[in-house]
């Protein structure tokens, strides 16, 4: 979580010098040829402001922590908001649908968590990194079929 929210303040620094950049340049029309360089840096701005834009929802959706409170059967997720910082919500273990619910393999890459409530935005799990301290916490959360073969 800590490198993804790195990657994102990452994200917003470029983003602005590139944009910066090419307001600067873009009003000193002594520099620029009109016909070619207003072209490539508004080119090279707009393709800045669409990465940051699709990097910050990704991000958004990117689980970085999983915790399960059993005595309220309740589960903290935490993931990185747009602007890169640390967000955490809580759901009950009702509402999650188990894997086996859905079209996701939690044996892949990455996999989504399926809300019952049509509201809440599917989140991404990375199963390759990290670790699991409570395999048996995942399991009463997602459903044991699904955890079954080592992931």
């Amino acid at each position: 979580m800590r490198h993804l929210s790195a990657f994102n303040r990452l994200k917003f620094l470029q983003t602005f010098a590139v944009s910066g950049a090419t307001t600067i340049l873009y009003t000193n029309e002594a520099i620029l040829d009109p016909d070619v360089n207003v072209h490539v840096l508004a080119g090279l701005g707009a393709f800045s402001v669409v990465t940051l834009f699709a990097f910050g929802e990704y991000f958004r959706r990117v689980v970085g922590f999983i915790y399960f409170r059993p005595e309220d059967a309740t589960v903290r997720f935490s993931h990185l908001t747009f602007w890169g910082q640390r967000n955490d919500f809580d759901v009950a273990v009702e509402d999650v649908v188990p894997i086996s619910d859905t079209p996701e393999d939690a044996t892949k890459f990455a996999w989504k968590i399926h809300f019952y409530d049509s509201r809440r935005r599917k989140l991404i799990v990375c199963s390759r990194f990290g670790g699991v301290k409570h395999r048996e916490s995942l399991k009463s959360i997602f459903g044991s079929e699904a955890f079954n073969s080592k992931s």
